[in-house]
């Protein structure tokens, strides 16, 4: 590649001196080097400035910013983005790790490739200090567009997308959930698409913020439906109130026990009642919709508690949405 595009990396940084040192090196030791490296210190009160200021002088691609309080990740993240200089920016967290190629194979995704705006990755999860499964997402924008209906389908580390697309930010109203709400803004321009590879080891500790996120369960929930409602309308779909509530509910295993209260047909109505609106719009999609909500339907009937009464277990064996479900799931299971 002659003329190698600026790649800016956001790494936003908060009490993380165990980790930083190796995120930010795999960083720096990456295959592509055209990068400008945004190290963002968010009021961190142990050693991690002490580190970045070592590291920014050893490298002069690091761009340091250090705040003298916690001013949160949504905070962080835009500053980060109003920084960047690069065509494409890059997202990685200050304890996770990336693969030496991960910049070079997203660069090449998107130069080639001009359709699509944000390009991710599979990832292998750290936990315990052990390299445990690896998690995998949509690949193709087909099933990215379809899965956004039940939940964000990239891995916020792993991101790279273009700069200088319009509503390029972070709703800080969105907070817990500002990558979902993100992405579905983000593919109003253009195409998304994961790349079928583990590019970076994540880290899942207590502290990290999707842990942190799912304690706040009220505050997601809102900002989820929220989110579902914007899905919704480019297809030209409204829910009623409580069918919208159901449907949220549905996508979050630790929501479903609060909506056992309503009969399975009811959910079932309300799945099939998206599934005809996105049928309207676009057929193919409508089709991996419901896989994706049947696989929603397998966890409500996982984890609702409640007694399953016989019509309702009637229903359910009538019902597509099941045998979707568990064909989407089979699918996953092998990586097709």
């Amino acid at each position: 590649m002659m003329d190698r595009p600026l790649v800016s990396v956001i790494i936003p940084c908060y009490n993380a001196e165990r980790y930083v040192e190796q995120s930010i090196r795999s960083i720096m030791q990456q295959t592509y080097t055209a990068l400008e490296i945004i190290a963002i210190d968010d009021g961190s009160v142990d050693g991690t400035v002490l580190i970045l200021q070592r590291l920014a002088a050893e490298d002069q691609r690091i761009r340091l910013v250090i705040h003298d309080e916690n001013k949160r990740l949504v905070f962080t993240l835009n500053e980060g983005l109003a920084l960047a200089r690069g065509r494409y920016i890059a997202r990685m967290d200050a304890d996770d790790i990336a693969m030496p190629n991960r910049i070079a194979v997203q660069v090449d995704v998107l130069e080639c490739n001009p359709q699509i705006v944000v390009v991710g990755s599979f990832m292998r999860v750290i936990q315990a200090e052990q390299l445990r499964g690896k998690w995998i997402a949509p690949i193709d924008d087909l099933r990215i567009r379809s899965y956004l209906f039940i939940a964000s389908p990239f891995f916020h580390p792993t991101i790279m997308f273009r700069n200088g697309l319009p509503d390029l930010y972070y709703r800080e109203d969105a907070y817990r959930a500002e990558d979902y709400d993100f992405w579905v803004r983000l593919l109003e321009h253009g195409k998304g698409y994961n790349i079928p590879r583990v590019l970076l080891h994540y880290r899942l500790l207590a502290t990290s913020e999707t842990k942190l996120g799912e304690q706040d369960a009220a505050r997601r929930f809102t900002i989820f439906s929220d989110i579902h409602t914007r899905i919704l309308s480019v297809y030209g779909i409204s829910l009623p109130h409580h069918w919208q509530r159901l449907y949220t509910a549905s996508t979050v295993k630790d929501w479903i026990p609060f909506i056992t209260s309503s009969s399975i047909s009811e959910l079932l109505r309300v799945y099939g009642y998206i599934e005809q609106g996105v049928k309207k719009v676009n057929a193919p999609l409508a089709g991996t919709v419901k896989g994706y909500l049947g696989l929603r339907l397998l966890a409500y009937l996982r984890y609702g508690r409640f007694t399953k009464r016989f019509q309702d277990f009637f229903e359910v064996l009538k019902s597509s949405y099941f045998y979707r479900g568990a064909i989407t799931l089979i699918l996953r299971r092998v990586k097709l």
